[in-house]
């Protein structure tokens, strides 16, 4: 029962390079548009600092959630 658990949990080094590239992407975009405005109020850069952090703190939780949800929507079973 325990080594279901862990084994779930399992993470390959490909997939953690997956995702490190994929939150580099979004704080690349979230430095341009910071960049775009930067003559805004400071109030509007920090919640797109605060958005941008947060959506690199759930990409994790997204990534594994997503296909789930992408095959259920096709019709096709969930990857074990």
């Amino acid at each position: 029962m325990m080594n279901d658990v862990i084994e779930g949990l399992a993470i390959s080094a490909l997939d953690l390079l997956a995702l490190q590239l994929r939150g580099l992407g979004v704080l690349v975009l979230t430095v341009l548009l910071g960049a775009l405005l930067r003559r805004s109020s400071a109030s509007v850069r920090h919640c797109l600092w605060r958005y941008g952090l947060a959506a690199v703190v759930a990409l994790p939780i997204l990534t594994a959630l997503l296909p789930i949800v992408v095959g259920a929507a096709n019709g096709a079973a969930p990857a074990p």
